[in-house]
């Protein structure tokens, strides 16, 4: 599951007022579209497959220089496969999502909107090792406080946190008797092929 779990900064691309259908009654939401560069390290949050689907090792990463002392490693996929693929949509909904958006003073004057979802994400892999993703926080019965401050946002960098809900284990059932041993030794399995009973 994608995550920003610590501060990450993104460019407030718009702000979209709508209604949703809750049952048969229209309620209050919004969706507010984030765009963030990341190492594509990130990929593997998709798909453990994804990043090596879209880049290849870089000749420096092949070069002998990379294994020299004093020298730092370079990221081994950093070279495009596809130069002329198109952003790729990532159909995925991520519900649950807590959005946190750096006011500018941190703290009680962040903004914060929970129970949100992370939908529409769209991939964009650039040369280099970089993807710049662009994705959707959608809201139901948005604050309007902070729909206030958000839509003064618009267009402007921001520092965000998106974190997915804490998943709770559940304890395990204890059983009423205990299991039974159904394992057999070699000669109980001959004889049990054969429809003999063991002697």
């Amino acid at each position: 599951m994608f995550e920003l779990t610590t501060a990450t900064k993104a460019k407030l691309s718009s702000v979209n007022v709508r209604a949703e259908l809750h049952g048969k009654e229209p309620v209050p939401a919004a969706d507010f579209k984030f765009t963030v560069d990341a190492a594509n390290e990130v990929l593997s949050e998709f798909h453990p497959m994804l990043r090596a689907f879209l880049y290849a090792k870089s000749e420096a990463s092949e070069s002998p220089q990379g294994s020299l002392d004093g020298v730092a490693p370079v990221s081994d996929l950093t070279a495009l496969r596809f130069p002329k693929l198109a952003p790729l949509a990532w159909m995925v909904d991520q519900a649950g999502m807590t959005l946190t958006v750096d006011y500018g003073l941190g703290g009680e004057s962040n903004i914060e909107l929970s129970d949100c979802t992370a939908t529409d994400f769209s991939i964009k892999a650039k040369e280099g090792g970089t993807v710049e993703l662009t994705f959707k926080v959608q809201k139901s019965h948005p604050d309007e406080r902070a729909m206030a401050k958000l839509c003064g946002l618009v267009k402007h960098d921001v520092h965000i946190i998106l974190t997915a809900p804490e998943q709770t284990q559940e304890p395990l059932e204890q059983q009423d008797e205990p299991r039974k041993d159904t394992r057999q030794t070699p000669a109980q399995a001959f004889a049990a092929v054969l429809g003999m009973d063991e002697g």
